[in-house]
């Protein structure tokens, strides 16, 4: 089931309201959490965004050209074997900077450059065209897919040849979907109640099945394995203020690589 835009405008944008003081102790319960509720908090100062779900963008790859096992982790895309086979998301969207931030910790510059250079990939910003390429299996690796958005393909009896991979190091974590503060919001006991539902069991699973994301309550059943994440695994977290400047510096890299003028 594909997010209505108004259920993600209502998760990314407008359901925004976490406060400290606001939120019911009764959800403060680490226990009830992902990693304990205090891991949710996207601000620094703990009281203007709070992360509903840590949702793993993976990497998509066409069954028919990657083998199973073949890519274990970041390091594998290096290989010459896929030059001129990936197609990513343009690096001024989100998802190819995270991902690029994602190997830069953990591989080094190096590897970044060499990604982006040696490998020759296709940039796009059209989602589609990466979900059609993949299909059509025109490239071997791409980027910045979910799920639903291979749904249309799959109603149409296409792209069962396409599989989301949670990829070691180049795999990230986005807190995209959250609550957050608006600043002098019209109604602000308003505000109070709404955040107070949408933080239960009961809110968040109205939360996930309307619109088919994970959420961070331990108590609501998963309804997307692909964007789970894995149990011991690294992941470079976008959404809180912490990571900004890194986001920031991998930014200035990849504008510098591709000659884009910032």
């Amino acid at each position: 089931m594909t997010p209505s835009p108004r259920s993600l405008l209502l998760c990314a944008v407008v359901a925004a309201l976490v406060v400290q003081g606001v939120v019911a102790q009764d959800l403060l319960d680490d226990k009830a959490w992902t990693g304990g509720f205090e891991a949710g908090w996207l601000d620094s100062k703990k009281g203007l965004g709070y992360a509903m779900t840590d949702f793993v963008a993976p990497l998509i790859i066409n069954t028919d050209l990657v083998s199973e096992g073949e890519l274990k982790s970041a390091r594998d895309l290096l290989n010459p074997k896929w030059k001129g086979k990936l197609i990513l998301q343009d690096v001024r969207g989100p998802t190819t900077n995270t991902m690029m931030t994602s190997i830069r910790l953990r591989l080094g510059d190096e590897a970044v450059k060499r990604l982006l250079i040696d490998q020759e990939p296709t940039f796009t910003r059209d989602n589609r065209q990466i979900a059609e390429a993949l299909v059509r299996g025109r490239y071997a690796i791409g980027n910045a897919l979910t799920a639903p958005n291979l749904q249309e393909f799959l109603d149409a009896g296409l792209g069962k040849n396409v599989k989301l991979i949670d990829l070691a190091d180049a795999s990230h974590l986005s807190n995209a979907f959250a609550v957050w503060l608006v600043n002098r919001a019209p109604h602000p006991n308003t505000a109070k109640l709404f955040v107070n539902w949408v933080l239960t069991k009961e809110g968040q699973q109205a939360y996930s099945s309307n619109t088919q994301l994970n959420s961070r309550r331990t108590d609501v059943a998963v309804v997307d394995p692909s964007a789970f994440p894995r149990p011991g695994q690294y992941y470079f977290r976008a959404g809180p203020e912490d990571t900004i400047a890194e986001s920031a510096k991998t930014q200035n890299m990849l504008y510098e690589l591709m000659g884009i003028k910032n």
